[in-house]
């Protein structure tokens, strides 16, 4: 099978040089010169490129490309800067896609948001692009002036409210909504546990590391090229999650954070695409628009609890051991109009959860109003029904494209 790569280094006085696979972080593989179909004149860095992967011929465990041929089908679209960071950058091509692009593709030096660009692109997955190589403009292109791209619009409506519970004086859940590179999101629910105390303490760290740890997992989601490989990302995200929390509270000195713990739920949503990793009983839905209801994404309650002498109790959270810790992940879709709904188990959980239910279903629907004064109003009216444990929703909606 033909791979398409980018040539990232020539070797001249070896004869060989190096190819990236496209849209991959596998290590570059070696070729020599005479693999290569065409003038040792043709050869640059970067060069788009395709080959055939095959096993090195004095070492099993080594790969090297064969068949090196120019990637004369590939398209070159014009576009421009739409984000760059050290080792990435994304451009907005003038059909309104996003391509990623690594740094290695290019040999441009000081990119700037909104520079014009040109590169040659591919198609990834879920309709990503990925460049094989790019360079400034030569000049505008001609014609009659395009007009500038409207901004992209997502709508999101979050509100968090202390419980009502007599003993409560903090509130001890923390969300997260963020933007990350490429145009995904970042959403978040932590729901610490009043007992043992400091849950707050614990909800806010665990949202704290998942921030801080974004910029290194959402470069590795973009590169994902299928389902298992953003699957085996969130995991090792969650995880890292949870090792480090263990070792924040292990460096605590009081007691009371030594023991305090959380449940954490979040997503990651690119256009119609969510990610989502759990530990815990924080819900996730999906508001579907054709059928005007939730539907269940994951089933939190019954995977987060056991039983001792009859009641029920939470196994699955940040701090649990290792070896009885079980978190999951997975993939959902989102159908245009949808809505994704992440929330604390107080507001669609309880004695009352079909009451509440139906209650987050009419507010949900009601695209009249606001989405931020809906999802105020639906926690008020929760708080009203007498729910006395703290509350916390998200409700997201992705950008709508013509």
């Amino acid at each position: 099978m033909r791979t398409y790569g980018t040539v990232v280094r020539l070797e001249e006085a070896r004869r060989f040089g190096y190819i990236r696979p496209a849209d991959s972080h596998s290590y570059a593989l070696p070729f020599l010169f005479s693999e290569f179909a065409g003038s040792e004149e043709d050869l640059q860095v970067p060069l788009a490129v395709t080959f055939r992967e095959a096993v090195h011929p004095r070492d099993v465990a080594r790969k090297v490309a064969c068949e090196v041929r120019l990637a004369t089908d590939v398209p070159t679209i014009a576009g421009e800067i739409s984000g760059v960071w050290p080792s990435y950058g994304f451009v907005r091509l003038a059909d309104d896609r996003d391509a990623y692009f690594p740094r290695y593709c290019t040999s441009e030096r000081d990119l700037q948001w909104g520079q014009r660009v040109e590169c040659a692109v591919i198609p990834g997955k879920d309709d990503r692009m990925f460049a094989l190589t790019l360079r400034r403009a030569a000049a505008p292109a001609p014609g009659p002036k395009r007009a500038a791209t409207s901004p992209r619009v997502v709508t999101c409506g979050a509100a968090s409210q202390r419980g009502k519970r007599a003993s409560k004086s903090v509130n001890d859940d923390s969300f997260l909504v963020s933007e990350l590179a490429g145009g995904m999101w970042l959403l978040a629910v932590a729901d610490g546990v009043s007992k043992p105390s400091h849950g707050w303490w614990a909800s806010d760290k665990c949202t704290e590391l998942l921030w801080r740890s974004a910029s290194e997992f959402a470069p590795r989601l973009l590169d994902a090229s299928d389902r298992d490989q953003e699957l085996t990302v969130m995991g090792d995200w969650i995880r890292l999650i949870h090792e480090d929390f263990l070792s924040e509270r292990r460096r605590q000195t009081l007691p009371d954070y030594q023991s305090a713990t959380t449940t954490l739920t979040y997503v990651v949503i690119r256009a119609r695409r969510v990610l989502y990793a759990n530990s815990g009983d924080s819900p996730l839905y999906v508001f579907q628009k054709k059928r005007g209801s939730l539907k269940k994404v994951i089933d939190v309650w019954a995977r987060s609890r056991g039983k001792v002498h009859g009641q029920t109790h939470l196994t699955q959270h940040m701090a649990a051991s290792k070896k009885e810790w079980h978190p999951q992940s997975g993939t959902a879709d989102l159908e245009p109009g949808d809505l994704l709904v992440l929330c604390s188990d107080g507001v669609a959980s309880g004695d009352r959860s079909n009451e509440k239910h139906q209650l987050l279903n009419r507010s949900l629907a009601d695209n009249r109003r606001d989405l931020q004064q809906r999802v105020t109003d639906v926690l008020a009216q929760i708080a009203e029904m007498g729910e006395a444990d703290d509350l916390t929703l998200l409700a997201f909606k992705p950008e709508e494209r013509p």
